[in-house]
């Protein structure tokens, strides 16, 4: 990656016999800024952003349209190179990454259109953040029993909602309008906006297709007890769609995204082979597990985070609030109070926590090397960089010192893993 400003006769690649249209543009300039970049972030576990990537991709693709948006809104300026980087990226993906539609988003859209967000558009994050609040009151006011059950029943928390019709803006709104030919960009945003709320409400909560086959029982079931039956039947088929799709949100699609990279800190191969170890020595087990590609395959898995494990995290109100953002590797940014949070004195506790299962089995003098490694691996993941709230497009602060606690008992469901495997 060079530095300074690049002119686009500068930029060699396999596009150049396109024209030179403004998404070609923005492709050509984030080809030659974010080439190393992209690729390194497509094959990282965490989520990584180069800021200087960004911004000298930035300021030069502002200066490509100058002539463009010098007289606009500053809103409008926004989305206009919002919706440009949006498009570049995707076609960066399909040309160069070629990551899957989940992964890509999850790790390199997303992340990155949300930090250009709070870092470089002020104006357009509130712009979007009060047309989304606006939208979805007026349509609670409208349909307040519809939202209402939605609520309850679907997401529990409004937010989410809200979070989740952001996300799809971003992956699909943003990119097929030019905010330059829209006309009255608040008008137009506004239905862009009530439309995917519409499929939210409308469409999404929709269970009938779950029933309708089994609800023509209904034409030959006449003894007295078959509506009382078909109730519950009803219910319990309605409530396991809903334990579905809740954990297939895209929020906890990145908090399971999140969660693997903290625990595959803990659980890494080294971790792996001293457990074994000390495992046969204690004979807990007689399980042995040589193959390192088969560990990799078993620890660094792609599912969704399982149900049992969520549910233990939801004990940990901060480490969940951590999860569900986007975390972003910074190793000079500190997300914590660091007068409540001493990171010494969390890694001596994260390291008591490693130690516990190899009490009376191995000397001091071979295991602490390694078990005191993973904490300061761990410790100096969680506590540095930047995290994100996607749902407000804010940071956010480590700020409670029930954290240290909590940050033990994540410890031990991380550990809890690898006895289940």
């Amino acid at each position: 990656m060079g530095g300074g400003i690049v002119y686009l006769e500068d930029i060699e690649t396999a596009e150049d016999q396109l024209n030179d249209s403004d998404i070609d543009i923005s492709y050509k300039l984030l080809h030659r800024y974010g080439n190393d970049a992209l690729e390194r972030a497509a094959r990282s576990e965490n989520i990584i952003i180069d800021s200087k990537m960004i911004d000298r991709y930035w300021e030069d693709l502002k200066r490509h349209h100058f002539a463009q948006l010098n007289m606009r809104s500053p809103i409008i300026r926004g989305l206009f190179l919002l919706y440009q980087t949006a498009n570049a990226l995707t076609r960066y993906n399909i040309n160069i990454l070629k990551m899957t539609h989940i992964q890509f988003r999850a790790r390199i859209l997303f992340p990155y259109l949300i930090y250009i967000l709070q870092q470089y558009l002020p104006d357009t994050r509130k712009f979007l953040q009060a047309i989304i609040r606006s939208v979805y009151e007026r349509i609670r006011r409208s349909s307040e029993k519809l939202v209402n059950v939605y609520v309850n029943s679907f997401y529990l928390d409004q937010d989410v909602i809200k979070y989740n019709v952001l996300l799809d803006f971003l992956g699909n709104g943003l990119q097929k309008f030019n905010p330059l030919t829209v006309g009255n960009v608040d008008t137009f945003y506004r239905g862009v906006f009530g439309s995917i709320f519409h499929y939210y409400f409308m469409r999404k909560q929709d269970t009938s297709k779950v029933y309708s086959s089994f609800w023509s029982i209904n034409n030959i079931l006449n003894t007295s007890n078959s509506s009382t039956r078909l109730s519950l039947y009803k219910e319990v088929l309605y409530n396991l769609q809903v334990d579905k799709y809740y954990k297939s949100s895209p929020i906890y699609v990145q908090l399971g995204l999140n969660y693997r990279v903290f625990k595959n800190v803990i659980i890494n191969n080294e971790f792996q082979d001293v457990y074994m170890a000390a495992c046969t020595r204690s004979r807990r087990s007689i399980f042995r597990l040589d193959n390192n590609e088969f560990k990799l395959i078993k620890i660094y898995d792609n599912d969704l985070i399982n149900e049992q494990t969520l549910e233990k995290i939801k004990k940990l109100p901060t480490i969940l609030k951590l999860l569900k953002c986007v975390h972003i590797a910074n190793p000079k940014a500190k997300p914590y109070n660091d007068m409540l949070i001493k990171p010494e004195l969390v890694k001596s506790v994260i390291l008591d926590e490693l130690t516990y299962p190899f009490k009376n089995v191995f000397s001091d003098g071979y295991l602490q090397p390694v078990l005191s490694r993973i904490s300061d691996n761990f410790i100096n993941l969680i506590l540095s960089g930047e995290y994100i709230n996607l749902m407000t497009l804010t940071s956010v602060r480590i700020d409670q010192i029930s954290f240290v606690e909590q940050l033990k008992k994540f410890v031990r469901i991380c550990l809890s893993e690898i006895d289940s495997r």
